[in-house]
């Protein structure tokens, strides 16, 4: 085991973490990143990044199927999915190996591995080569979300897919129910219908992206529908059969079936195995609770991203990391 000292250690590398990080070096701490798989987080390996990639494609797609209108011949124009897919990996490998220079170039040192807090000061980083004890003055807990499958989602079920699961598909199924029809969903749906899906979109409130102006709902419905989207709000689904065909019991008695069911909502933090009891921060049984500092309960130790709840993306996790490290920095930092 090798011991290392630093004056901030941020433990995940998503948005969160990196630009906290950055931050903190500039403003002249020795700083360390811990990151258990890639750099970058959600955002950038399995969700806007490799979504808009995609997007962009279909985008793309889309002109070109109606380039007659505006007086071009360019023949048959269909989708490939798998080179589709490459391209989003391309782009998104580029851009990870990116955010490695940009730690690199500011003095950042990285640990590739599983990290946990050992005390409010320590860190151990287990990887192939061992383990790694970090110690350090302050610590950044970053470790963001993941999507969980609950009710009668939960289990791996045949036809099932999650919103990481839909980012590497191989083939396009010949149609698609999307269950929450929020940013993502509604995404999702346009995106799929144009690669070939007959898409179904469910969504329990009484209108899609529910949380945004009526009347901007009220508009991309329509253009849903224009798409051949059919939405179906106000329902649950009470029962999942899965198979080739996977069958969905909706709460108003309705049955409806599809090649592949795209679950497009519930995230929860990353709590799990991190070391939180170790550190004084209790069972972990839920989202990290910070001031406006980012200050958890236990001084020296903060917490950004999605791991303390409430918005979910990347622009806010990048202000909470950079509001962590300014305080830890000791400078009067506050997040809006």
């Amino acid at each position: 085991m090798s011991n290392k000292t630093f004056d901030i250690a941020f433990l995940g590398g998503g948005p969160a973490g990196y630009q906290g990080a950055i931050r903190a070096a500039q403003l002249g701490l020795r700083v360390a990143v811990v990151e258990s798989s890639h750099l970058g987080g959600v955002c950038l390996n399995r969700g806007c990044i490799p979504t808009k990639t995609i997007k962009a494609s279909i985008d793309l797609l889309y002109r070109a199927r109606r380039a007659k209108e505006y007086g071009l011949e360019i023949g048959f124009v269909r989708p490939d999915i798998g080179s589709i897919i490459s391209r989003k990996e391309k782009v998104v490998g580029l851009l990870r190996g990116g955010v490695k220079q940009l730690l690199r170039g500011n003095g950042v040192t990285l640990y590739e591995g599983r990290g946990r807090l050992v005390s409010p000061v320590e860190l151990a980083v287990e990887n192939e080569g061992g383990t790694n004890l970090l110690k350090t003055n302050k610590v950044v807990v970053a470790t963001g979300s993941h999507q969980l499958l609950r009710g009668p989602f939960a289990g791996n079920k045949q036809g099932v897919l999650t919103t990481d699961d839909i980012l590497n598909i191989g083939s396009v199924p010949k149609s698609l129910l999307i269950v929450g029809a929020g940013a993502v969903g509604v995404e999702m749906a346009s995106i799929m219908v144009e690669l070939g899906s007959s898409v179904t979109l469910l969504e329990m409130a009484d209108r899609i992206l529910p949380g945004e102006d009526s009347e901007m709902t009220a508009h991309l419905t329509r253009m849903l529908k224009r798409q051949k989207i059919k939405i179906i709000t106000s329902v649950t689904v009470t029962e999942v059969e899965p198979g080739a065909e996977v069958r969905l019991t909706l709460s108003d008695s309705r049955v409806i079936e599809g090649e592949a069911v795209l679950v497009a909502a519930g995230r929860v933090p990353n709590i799990e195995a991190i070391g939180l009891a170790e550190a004084g921060l209790g069972r972990g049984d839920g989202p990290i609770a910070v001031n406006e500092r980012m200050e958890t309960t236990v001084p020296g130790i903060y917490a950004a991203g999605d791991v303390t709840g409430g918005w979910l993306l990347a622009h806010v996790a990048f202000a909470e990391g950079i509001v962590a490290a300014e305080n830890a920095a000791g400078l009067e930092s506050q997040i809006d």
